[in-house]
């Protein structure tokens, strides 16, 4: 008896540590909504003003689309998209743009550089190397 109580308790605690490192399960069904971008502080400051006027909110789809909206004074543009996951679930692929994940939670996602997002790009449409920065999520 003790020992199918023990087995019973493992598998429903897998389940619920399964669930937290599926990054996209965990992305799916929510609005995600960009409210700040680790950086340097005057990186950091811009970013911060620049969201305070602009809300940019994704919903990711199960089909492996996205949707992301963006607010300024109550006028909205909606715009559609791709996104993936890794196998490994260490990286998100968004219009063909890779970014590393840096932290995926039930309620936040933290990615690395991301062209598709920042358009942060050089000469070369590369990401510009001398950018270092985080971009925050927190679920809605």
């Amino acid at each position: 008896m003790l020992s199918a109580t023990m087995l019973i308790s493992i598998m429903f605690s897998s389940c619920d540590k399964d669930d937290v490192f599926n990054v996209k399960k965990n992305l799916i069904d929510k609005k995600w909504e960009l409210t700040t971008v680790e950086a340097d502080e005057f990186t950091q400051s811009m970013f911060d003003m620049m969201l305070s006027l602009v809300k940019i909110e994704y919903d990711f789809r199960a089909d492996e689309t996205y949707v992301v909206t963006t607010s300024i004074f109550g006028f909205g543009d909606k715009e559609t998209g791709t996104w993936s996951i890794s196998a490994d679930q260490t990286q998100i692929t968004i219009d063909g743009e890779v970014s590393a994940i840096i932290e995926a939670g039930k309620d936040v996602l933290k990615i690395g550089p991301s062209n598709a997002i920042m358009s942060n790009v050089d000469e070369e449409d590369e990401i510009e190397d001398d950018m270092s920065y985080v971009i925050v999520f927190e679920a809605q």
